[in-house]
C-alpha cells in the first residue's frame, strides 16, 4: 500500500526479504492499480518491479498538503524455500520512484529509518516444537518433557524440563491454556500426516537403534472380529515412537485399545486402512527406578463389517522413534505381519477307550499350522494335565493321557474333559476315567 500526495501513473522500486527462508514468487496489481501493467524479476530472494498505466493516474493522491491513508496497490506472494523458518521475516520496500500522468518524478518521502518495512511475516511453529521444519515424534517427546513436572537429582540438577515456560508449547487446541491436551492435539495432527507435504525430506542425521522393533501378536479371534497385540521391544532408551499399521479396511472396522502403562502417554488414530499409534514417555528415563518400565502392548481391535469374512493381513507400514532428548533414532529395517486367516478349524476324535481304566488316546485334526494347547481338565474347569503346548502342522496328531496329573500323581476316577485350543478356536470332549 502507498500514501501519496500526487496521483501516480507509474511506480518502480524493489522489495527485499530478510533474513530469508522465503522468496517472492508473484507480484500483481490490486485495488485502484488493477489493470496497470506490472513487470518484475526476482533478485535473490527479493524482486525489482515496474508498474505503469496506459492512460491517466489510477493511484489516487491525497487532497491538500497532507498524505492520506495508504491505498493497496500490489499483492506480493511469497513461497517457502527453507525447511526451518526464522521467527520473523521482513519484506522491505526500497528505491521507490513514482511518476505522475505527465511523466514528472514523484520521489519517495525521506523517513529517518534504516528500512521501510512493507510487511512482517511471523512464522507459526505450531506443532513443530523443535523448529526443524518437520512435525514428527521428536516434537511430541520434547513437548511432553516441557509440560510434565521437573525432576531434580541429589546434586540439584533439574531434568525433564526442556523449556523456560509453558508459553513455548503451542496452543494446538485453541483453549488459551498450554497443557498436555495440546500435546495430545499435536499428536493427533502428527498421526494424521505432515502439515507440510511439499517440504523437503528431513535430513537430520539419526542415531542407530538396532534393538528397537515392533512385534505383532498372533490373531485372537472373537465373536465379532479379531484382536492383534502391538508391542515395541527394546525400548529402554526410547523417548517416543509412532507406529503405522496397514489393515484390510474393506473387511474390518478398526479401533486401538489402550491399557494403562506407567510413565507413557498413548495416542492413536485410525483412517483409510491405516491405524497409527504414538507412545510418548512422560517421565524422565534417567531416573533409575523408572528405567525398567517398558510400554505395555496395545491392541488393534478389528470388527468384521456386515457380510464380510476374515482375510488379509495386518502389517507394519512405518516406524518413527526418538530418544528421550528428542534426537532421531534409526531402527533396523524390519517387517511385521499378522495374517488374518480366521480361527483354525480343529476336530477332536472320541477317546479310546472311554471309559478308560488308566490310559486314553485321542486324535486332533488341524486345517492349518497352528500354535496349539492340549490339556485335561476336571469337572470344575481346573487344569489337571498339559499334554502339549506349541506349534503343530496340518493333519491329525495323536495324544495319550496316562491318567496322571502335572505333578505326577494319579488322578482320581471321575469325569474329565480333554480340550484343544488353536489360534482362537476351541474344541473339547468328555472322558471318563475309572477309579482303581
Amino acid at each position: 500500500a502507498v500514501s501519496t500526495q500526487t496521483a501516480l501513473a507509474g511506480l518502480q522500486g524493489s522489495f527485499a526479504v530478510d533474513p530469508g527462508g522465503m522468496r517472492i514468487a508473484k507480484i500483481e496489481a490490486i485495488g485502484p492499480a488493477a489493470g496497470m501493467h506490472v513487470q518484475w524479476r526476482a533478485v535473490g530472494l527479493g524482486a525489482k518491479f515496474t508498474m505503469f498505466a496506459e492512460r491517466g493516474a489510477p493511484i489516487p493522491g491525497a487532497s491538500g498538503d497532507s498524505i492520506g491513508a495508504a491505498v493497496p496497490i500490489l499483492r506480493i506472494t511469497l513461497e517457502r524455500v527453507a525447511r526451518r523458518l526464522p521467527p520473523v521475516i521482513h519484506v522491505s520496500a526500497n528505491g521507490l520512484l513514482g511518476s505522475d500522468a505527465d511523466g514528472n518524478a514523484v520521489h519517495e518521502c525521506r523517513i529517518e529509518t534504516l528500512v521501510m518495512v512493507a510487511a512482517r511475516i511471523c512464522s507459526e511453529r505450531g506443532c513443530d516444537f523443535n523448529a526443524d521444519g518437520a512435525n514428527d515424534v521428536r516434537d511430541l517427546v520434547l513437548m511432553a518433557r516441557c509440560i510434565f513436572a521437573t525432576t531434580t537429582d541429589s546434586a540439584g540438577h533439574v531434568y525433564g524440563q526442556m523449556c523456560a515456560d509453558s508459553t513455548s508449547v503451542p496452543d494446538c487446541n485453541g483453549d488459551g491454556v498450554r497443557s498436555i491436551a495440546d500435546a495430545v492435539c499435536c499428536g493427533i495432527r502428527i498421526l494424521r500426516g505432515p502439515d507440510c507435504p511439499e517440504c523437503p525430506p528431513d535430513t537430520t542425521a539419526p542415531r542407530p537403534a538396532p534393538g528397537v522393533r515392533v512385534v505383532l501378536g498372533a490373531p485372537s479371534y472373537t465373536e465379532t472380529g479379531v484382536d492383534v497385540t502391538v508391542a515395541i521391544e527394546g525400548s529402554d532408551d526410547l523417548g517416543g515412537a509412532v507406529v503405522r499399521l496397514d489393515y484390510p479396511a474393506d473387511r474390518y472396522e478398526a479401533n486401538m485399545l489402550a491399557t494403562d502403562s506407567y510413565g507413557w502417554l498413548r495416542l492413536s488414530d485410525v483412517a483409510q486402512g491405516t491405524a497409527t499409534l504414538a507412545l510418548i514417555r512422560a517421565i524422565d528415563p534417567r531416573q533409575v527406578y523408572v528405567r525398567e518400565f517398558e510400554p505395555v502392548p496395545m491392541k488393534l481391535r478389528l470388527t468384521l463389517k456386515p457380510g464380510k469374512t476374515h482375510g488379509g493381513v495386518v502389517k507394519l507400514a512405518g516406524l518413527e522413534i526418538s530418544d528421550p532428548d528428542g534426537a532421531k533414532l534409526l531402527p533396523n529395517a524390519q517387517s511385521a505381519v499378522s495374517a488374518l486367516d480366521g480361527p483354525a478349524v480343529l476336530a477332536l476324535s472320541g477317546a479310546r477307550p472311554n471309559p478308560a481304566a488308566r490310559v486314553a488316546r485321542f486324535g486332533l485334526t488341524l486345517d492349518r499350522p497352528s500354535t496349539v494347547s492340549v490339556a485335561i481338565y476336571d469337572l470344575g474347569g481346573r487344569l489337571v494335565s498339559t499334554l502339549h503346548r506349541g506349534l503343530l502342522g496340518v493333519g491329525t496328531h495323536d495324544f495319550t493321557w496316562n491318567g496322571a496329573s502335572d505333578d505326577g500323581s494319579a488322578a482320581p476316577g471321575g469325569v474329565y474333559f480333554y480340550r484343544a485350543t488353536a489360534d482362537g478356536a476351541t474344541a473339547s470332549r468328555k472322558l471318563v476315567l475309572l477309579g482303581k
